[in-house]
């Protein structure tokens, strides 16, 4: 093989080997996040409750979607990565609202490999106290 000859096909093994080794580029894809808020399995008689989530007044940039399967002690739907969100306890029959508070939801990856492009992302938040 010519010097010449080879240090063509060691050049292009080089570029081919580099190319491999860069992350591939992430989709032009709007990962989602999904929220999931839970009374404690140890809660009090928690399948009379029902579990209500959504933006606290002051919040400028929250969005939370709508529960998949509403009804009991489980919220479950889409969010942005919002800072904080209002939980609201109520009691499955009448409606009374039993408990409000603003909860901290922190989101993780739920597939790793997909970090470098943003998602997508869950959080799930259990209430333990009444």
């Amino acid at each position: 093989m010519r010097p010449a000859r080879a240090l063509a096909v060691l050049l292009l093994v080089a570029l081919a080997v580099a190319g491999c080794s860069r992350p591939a580029p992430c989709a032009p894809v709007g990962y989602g996040s999904v929220l999931a808020v839970r009374l404690f399995d140890g809660w009090p008689e928690r399948d009379r409750y029902a579990v209500e989530v959504s933006c606290p007044p002051a919040a400028e940039d929250c969005s939370v979607g709508e529960d998949e399967e509403p009804e009991g002690p489980v919220w479950r739907g889409s969010a942005g990565e919002v800072d904080e969100v209002e939980v609201r306890v109520t009691e499955v029959g009448t409606g009374s609202v039993v408990q409000v508070r603003t909860v901290e939801p922190r989101f993780r990856l739920v597939d790793p490999d997909r970090e470098q492009c943003g998602g997508p992302r869950e959080a799930v938040v259990s209430l333990v106290d009444r």
